[in-house]
Parts: C-alpha cells; sequence; structure tokens
C-alpha cells in the first residue's frame, strides 16, 4: 500500500457506509417519482462508494489486523448494551 493512501484507508470507518444507504434511499425515492435517469446515476455513485468502501476496509483489516478486530469488537459491545426494542 502506498504511503499516502495509508492514512485514508486507516481512516475508513464502518459510519462511512452511511453515505452508501443514503443515496440508495434517494436513488429508489427518484424511481419512485419517475425520475429514472437520475435514479440510475445514484443507483452507480451508490455502487462506485460501496466497492471503494469494501475495497478500503478489506484492506484496513488485513494492514492493521489488531486495530480493525479491537474497533469490531467495541461496537459489538456498545451495541449489546443498546436497549432491545418491543416488538409492536
Amino acid at each position: 500500500m502506498g504511503v499516502g493512501a495509508a492514512p485514508v484507508v486507516r481512516g475508513v470507518q464502518p459510519a462511512s457506509f452511511a453515505v452508501v444507504m443514503a443515496t440508495g434511499i434517494v436513488s429508489t425515492a427518484l424511481r419512485g417519482a419517475d425520475l429514472t435517469r437520475f435514479s440510475a446515476v445514484l443507483l452507480a455513485i451508490a455502487v462506485a462508494c460501496f466497492a471503494i468502501l469494501a475495497a478500503a476496509s478489506a484492506l484496513r483489516a488485513a494492514a492493521w489486523t489488531l486495530t480493525f478486530t479491537a474497533m469490531i469488537v467495541s461496537l459489538a459491545a456498545r451495541a449489546a448494551r443498546w436497549p432491545a426494542r418491543a416488538a409492536h
């Protein structure tokens, strides 16, 4: 991995995937409003962002295994403390 890319890859957080979800949601809404060209553009952006973030996450996991594992364990511990939502 190049020296210039290392800080970027190391800084990728799971929350970065929110841009993929948000772009997909807006793309779906545009498709529902019959704006298919705009929808297709946003879908392509979402797919490209997902591919880039997935690759960066895989590189991060491979290059900084201990840091990545600690982050995953921390997120899992935090999620375990969240209150369960009752089904209505």
